[in-house]
């Protein structure tokens, strides 16, 4: 049996928890509005998550040669309980994508490598298709902007199972989203992968 914390310290870490989730939210507040109006505007239902990455910098092949770097940019991701809609310079004022459109999830894999360990396959992104046989690939390094733990989240709650992982604040993953919201999650299996 775990101990019990006491009713004042566990007040205390919840107002903690809280305090460290509206510094986060506040820093994102005008990707959230934003979110929230986009909601309304095409009717995508409940707002459930901004989720932010980073794309580009990758190496751009030209004829014969490299031309250089592709400039990094900021990629954001508006899940609503109606569809999502992925934001980047590349694709500005693209219309949002239904959940109920979506036909086909397929886990894109990559391997991965540590030293001295063989190669471990592992999730990276979910390509997406739809009724009119577009394809939207979703990767696995969005994070929710609203989250301040991310990983150390996970870990401090797997850890501290009892009062204080009951009291840390959860936000939804990609991952999360995608098996919620597409009926299909990912992986071998059918499973999720590992966060």
């Amino acid at each position: 049996m775990g101990m019990r914390m006491r009713p004042e310290a566990e007040r205390r870490l919840r107002e903690g928890f809280q305090r460290r989730v509206d510094e986060q939210t506040n820093r994102y507040a005008a990707q959230l509005a934003q979110a929230g109006q986009l909601a309304a505007r095409f009717d995508c239902g409940e707002l459930v998550g901004v989720f932010s990455a980073q794309a580009g910098g990758d190496v751009r092949p030209g004829k014969g040669f490299w031309r250089g770097r592709e400039p990094k940019r900021q990629v954001w991701l508006y899940a609503f309980t109606g569809g999502f809609m992925l934001l980047d310079s590349q694709r500005a004022g693209a219309p949002p994508v239904r959940w109920s459109q979506v036909t086909e999830v397929t886990p894109v894999w990559r391997d991965m490598y540590g030293p001295g360990e063989d190669e471990t396959p592992i999730v990276q992104a979910y390509r997406l298709r739809t009724a009119d046989n577009r394809l939207h690939e979703i990767s696995r390094d969005f994070r929710n902007v609203q989250d301040p733990y991310r990983e150390v989240g996970k870990l401090l709650r797997g850890l501290a199972p009892g009062t204080v992982g009951k009291t840390m604040p959860r936000f939804p993953t990609i991952d999360e989203i995608i098996a919620r919201y597409t009926g299909r999650p990912g992986g071998r299996a059918g499973a999720m992968p590992a966060e």
